[in-house]
């Protein structure tokens, strides 16, 4: 617990977890509150990261003990026109220094949030699937789509990135980034029908780059 401890109630922890998503450009902490993150996140590569305004999560450590771990990160408003955004990790210790992780994400949506959903689900979310599962018309097991896989496939990639950070903690910077980009991309393309997104050397050169302006931000 000591080593996910060390690394959920970090703002600076979360936002290399955050920078691990191909949709996140930048992360950094607040200089005015060490407990805010000011993440750009755009479903486009090329989207210039100065056009819109970071959306603000605030690392809340609600509990954060030997035998007991609860944080969250929330944002009243996000990209998309998305509101209440909200990103909680629990932890309980078990045997032989293992823990049991529980992660819940979740948000709203407004009008404007869910006609750019649809026109997601029908471009480049086409075809995407989550990782429950639900039944067809025939009554048969069918793996869910919609925006309920939109969610589960965000949460694994949260997931992920976690799991690279804690199994990573020891490294020192900027290696460790590098490390942890290279271990998200490999969790991730082990389910290539719900996460995969572009190819390794496409990803990790962005990362590269995304982590070098990340280094040298106020």
């Amino acid at each position: 617990m000591t080593k996910i401890n060390s690394i959920a109630g970090s703002s600076e922890r979360w936002c290399e977890v955050m920078l691990l998503l191909s949709n996140c450009q930048a992360c950094v902490v607040s200089a005015n509150n060490r407990d805010a993150l000011l993440v750009s996140m755009s479903s486009s590569k090329t989207a210039d990261i100065d056009s819109t305004p970071p959306t603000e999560f605030k690392l809340i450590v609600q509990s954060i003990k030997d035998d007991y771990l609860d944080i969250v990160l929330t944002a009243n408003e996000g990209p998309l026109s998305t509101r209440n955004i909200n990103l909680n990790l629990r932890a309980i210790p078990l045997s032989n220094g293992r823990s049991f992780v529980h992660l819940h994400y979740a948000y709203d949506t407004q009008w404007l949030g869910r006609m750019a959903m649809q026109t997601y689900l029908q471009t480049a979310g086409r075809g995407k699937t989550g990782f429950s599962k639900t039944k067809d018309a025939n009554g048969e097991p069918t793996p869910i789509s919609g925006v309920r896989g939109v969610i589960e496939r965000n949460t694994m990639r949260y997931f992920l990135g976690f799991e690279c950070a804690l199994s990573l903690k020891s490294l020192a910077e900027p290696e460790r980034f590098r490390s942890m980009s290279q271990c998200w991309y490999e969790q991730v393309e082990k389910y290539p029908l719900q996460l995969h997104e572009m190819q390794r050397t496409e990803y990790l050169d962005m990362k590269s780059l995304e982590y070098g302006r990340h280094r040298n931000s106020p």
